[in-house]
């Protein structure tokens, strides 16, 4: 009876193992989702961004990084507006996104004023053609000019029904005319959307490996 109720013992603690490094190898696949955003860390160029007229790759990076550098949008217009740099975002699914990046900005001008943001305009076409825009415009970050290295980031945001892409801005932002401000941006992420039950089973795994490890083992 002893070695039957040893090898239950036994059963029991390889199953909860097998349970617990199943989840833990999800857990660890969900830490390292990819990034939907292309070149959102800025390198060596801002290849992948519309830049239209108001933005340019800086040899600056967040972090000091000498090989490395950010991306920085100008507004220098002469009246209160928003100008960014974009980048269009195919969507993998419904499920909620986290948009987050490092944000800095500078102003010059006496009462100018401005926000360093993240937008997103949801889309009905994977090319991000304007006339596919769905549901309300997005400022998933936004902070006020920050003079040094900000990172932010979004509550979770629903893509609405119907999108199946991203319009992903960085955004300067000029809340007051006259004068400029330049924001830098970084560091910028989108990772794959994590789902309830993808988290779920990774908690399972960690309860289970905690038990795993106070079963005793005759």
């Amino acid at each position: 009876m002893r070695f039957a109720i040893g090898s239950r013992s036994r059963r029991i603690g390889r199953s909860s193992r097998l349970l617990a490094v199943a989840a833990l190898v999800l857990g660890a696949r969900i830490a390292t989702a990819q990034n939907l955003v292309a070149n959102g860390e800025f390198d060596s160029s801002i290849d992948g961004w519309d830049p239209g007229t108001v933005a340019t790759f800086l040899a600056e990076d967040w972090q000091g990084d000498p090989s490395s550098g950010s991306l920085r949008v100008l507004n220098d217009a002469a009246v209160e507006t928003s100008v960014s740099a974009s980048q269009c975002v195919v969507l993998e699914g419904t499920e909620p996104l986290i948009f987050s990046g490092a944000l800095r900005g500078a102003l010059t001008g006496d009462g100018t004023t401005g926000r360093v943001r993240i937008g997103v305009s949801w889309r009905t076409a994977i090319d991000c053609d304007v006339s596919s825009v769905v549901g309300s415009y997005l400022f998933a970050v936004t902070v006020d000019a920050p003079t040094d290295w900000t990172v932010a980031t979004s509550d979770p945001a629903t893509p609405p029904e119907g999108a199946v892409a991203a319009d992903v801005q960085l955004i300067a932002t000029k809340t007051a005319a006259g004068g400029s401000l330049t924001a830098d941006f970084d560091a910028i992420t989108v990772p794959e959307p994590v789902t309830a039950a993808s988290g779920a089973c990774a908690f399972v795994g960690l309860l289970a490996l905690a038990r795993a490890r106070r079963s005793p083992v005759a």
